[in-house]
């Protein structure tokens, strides 16, 4: 989840997330610790504030002969002083289905799943998830033992985005492979009533 706030300035683009995440949204580490660098930190104010600095030595080396509209100026502020806040749930009640079954997530189940040959030298795995997102937990507040939905524990409002605030939501999907390599993948969701 993904909450995002301007304390001073409108937000001046609607964001999505194609704009807010890298087009390669797929990271494969070669190690079990994840550091999640495709954020809307990096990938959007990072930039602005690097191409604001650039718009601003640009118009200090030409002075008056190159003028910056006031809204251009106060739209890239405001994307470089926006407020960013992830929080992340754990979904633990997950399924694989395959063509074949349907059988509860684990670490074997991924490998168990045949590999097809797609032309000449392609294979792959096809497979969907479910999940339950009754059974969704906020990190902090996780307790295994505790058997209550998630509709009772918090809200998920529906994506939104006005004036100076926004929230979108995403699910990261992460999957590890025999040789110890992770891909990650960050798909969008929309939660509506």
């Amino acid at each position: 989840m993904l909450t995002l706030k301007s304390d001073q300035y409108p937000i001046p683009i609607e964001f999505h997330h194609d704009l807010i995440f890298q087009s390669r949204t797929n990271t494969i580490q070669k190690t079990r610790s994840f550091q999640d660098s495709d954020t809307f930190e990096n990938n959007v104010i990072s930039l602005t504030k690097a191409l604001s600095n650039e718009l601003y030595h640009v118009a200090k080396e030409l002075g008056d002969n190159f003028k910056i509209d006031k809204q251009l100026v106060d739209d890239i502020r405001s994307i470089c002083e926006l407020e960013s806040k992830n929080i992340n749930l754990s979904i633990r009640d997950l399924k694989v289905k395959t063509d074949i079954n349907t059988s509860i997530a684990s670490p074997n189940t991924v490998e168990s799943i045949p590999w097809k040959q797609n032309g000449n030298s392609q294979y792959c795995k096809s497979f969907s998830l479910i999940l339950n997102l009754e059974s969704a937990r906020l990190k902090s507040l996780e307790d295994p033992k505790t058997n209550t939905k998630a509709y009772d524990s918090f809200c998920l409002v529906p994506n939104f985005q006005y004036y100076r605030l926004a929230r979108l939501y995403f699910i990261r999907v992460s999957i590890g492979f025999t040789n110890n390599q992770i891909i990650h993948v960050k798909l969008p969701v929309s939660i509506q009533k």
